[in-house]
Formats: C-alpha cells, sequence, structure tokens
C-alpha cells in the first residue's frame, strides 16, 4: 500500500518538474523574442526622434513593454502567464496629446 502511494507521488512530483520546465521553455523564448524585436524596433525610434528633432516637432517617441495578461485561469485553477509585447508612445506635445502604437503601426 505504502508502496503505491510513493509511486503515485512521484508520478505526481515528476509532472509537476515537466509543466515546471514546459513553462520556463515557454518563459524563455518569449525573452528571446522580445529581445529580438526589441533590437529591431529601438534603433527606429531612435531614428524617429532624430528625424523629429530635425524637423524641430514637438513629437517623442519611446518604447513601452506592456503585459497582456489572460481573462481565464488554467485547468489547475493557476492565472498564466500573460504575454509580454512592445507598443510606441508617441508623445505629440504640439497636439498636447499621446497615444499608443503597435510595433505593426510603428
Amino acid at each position: 500500500m505504502q508502496e503505491m502511494e510513493r509511486k503515485k507521488q512521484e508520478a505526481e512530483r515528476k509532472r509537476q518538474l515537466e509543466e515546471e520546465e514546459a513553462r520556463q521553455r515557454k518563459r524563455q523564448q518569449e525573452y528571446n523574442d522580445l529581445e529580438k524585436k526589441l533590437g529591431i524596433i529601438l534603433p527606429l525610434v531612435n531614428e524617429a526622434n532624430m528625424i523629429s528633432q530635425e524637423l524641430k516637432r514637438k513629437i517623442v517617441f519611446n518604447t513601452k513593454m506592456v503585459k497582456q495578461m489572460p481573462d481565464f485561469l488554467d485547468e489547475g485553477g493557476r492565472l498564466t502567464d500573460g504575454i509580454t509585447d512592445v507598443v510606441i508612445k508617441v508623445d505629440n506635445d504640439e497636439q498636447k496629446y499621446s497615444y499608443e502604437w503597435t510595433t505593426d503601426k510603428f
């Protein structure tokens, strides 16, 4: 009886470890994708700011990372990891407003 319980606990522990490893791999892939996206978008944002200065416009572009959290729980009742994305914040001091663009729009 104890042997069965021990095997059951080991199987559960192994399943939990596999789930955690899968979450870590997913998180690492997300970080790699985010790093790649930032490597592309940051030089473009810097260039847009230089163009704005050369044209003597009062418009400033900034990058902003946002975490999109899901509205639901996973099967275990835990909150699932959200997705981190990059948006471009545009501050227009000429017309006194700001807004955010997706990287696709930028």
